[in-house]
C-alpha cells in the first residue's frame, strides 16, 4: 500500500522543528540571494573593466584609473574613483625548458634526475595479504579529514 503523508496541524509541531523548518527556509532564501547577487556582481565588474578600458587613464602598470567627478565624490560615503588592476604571474613552462636544454646542448646541465621514494599500494596489499602488515597496521596509517556541509532532502 504507497504511503500517505499527511500535514500535522502547526499547533502540534515540535517547536524545535518548527526552528528547524524556518532556518532551513532562511538557508535556501539566502542561497537563492548569493546566486542573484554572485551572477550580478560578475556583470558590474565586467562593465566596470569596459568603462576602465575607454575612459580610465592608464597607470605605469598597465592599469587603468577612473576617478569620479568631485560633485559625485565628495557625498558622504561616496567612492573616488576606482582602479583596474593588472597582475601577472610567471611560471616556467618544463616542456618549453626541455626543449631550450636539448637546442642549446645543457640538458646534463639543466636537467636533473633525482630518485624519489613513492608507495606502491600494490605492494601494500601484498605485505597485508602475506601477513607482513596487518588491516589495523593501514588504518593506523589513514588520515581523515571530515568536512560537513547542510543539504536538503
Amino acid at each position: 500500500m504507497p504511503r500517505v503523508l499527511t500535514r500535522t496541524p502547526l499547533a502540534r509541531v515540535d517547536t524545535s522543528h518548527q526552528r528547524i523548518l524556518a532556518l532551513l527556509t532562511e538557508k535556501k532564501l539566502l542561497d537563492d540571494r548569493l546566486a542573484r547577487d554572485t551572477k550580478r556582481r560578475a556583470k558590474v565588474v565586467e562593465e566596470l573593466h569596459e568603462i576602465a578600458l575607454r575612459e580610465g587613464t592608464r597607470d605605469s602598470k598597465g592599469g587603468q584609473r577612473v576617478v569620479l567627478p568631485e560633485e559625485l565624490s565628495n557625498l558622504p560615503g561616496a567612492p573616488s574613483g576606482y582602479r583596474r588592476s593588472r597582475s601577472v604571474s610567471t611560471r616556467l613552462n618544463e616542456a618549453d625548458v626541455l626543449r631550450l636544454a636539448r637546442r642549446k646542448g645543457l640538458t646534463n646541465r639543466i636537467v636533473k634526475t633525482r630518485e624519489v621514494e613513492v608507495i606502491d599500494p600494490d605492494e601494500l596489499w601484498v605485505a597485508l595479504q602475506e601477513g607482513a602488515i596487518t588491516r589495523q597496521d593501514i588504518d593506523a596509517c589513514m588520515d581523515r579529514d571530515y568536512t560537513y556541509s547542510i543539504r536538503g532532502l
